[in-house]
């Protein structure tokens, strides 16, 4: 696990901006508390065997 400090960002785009789509909603400020995160990437099969489904929208079918 890897600490990721917290932090303060502006998220959304301005209405001006180019290539802008309409759902990326206005530009706010927003305030994140510090947490951990994996050093390494979690596979769909890795996430199925500990935690019993797959919730991904986009499904892999891996053959062991």
């Amino acid at each position: 696990m890897v600490y990721i400090p917290g932090g303060t960002f502006m998220m959304g785009s301005l209405k001006n901006e180019k290539k802008r789509y309409d759902d990326e909603g206005h530009q706010h400020e927003v305030t994140v508390k510090a947490f951990y995160m994996s050093k390494y990437p979690v596979t769909q099969a890795q996430w199925k065997t500990v935690m019993g489904n797959n919730p991904s929208f986009l499904k892999i079918k891996i053959n062991l």
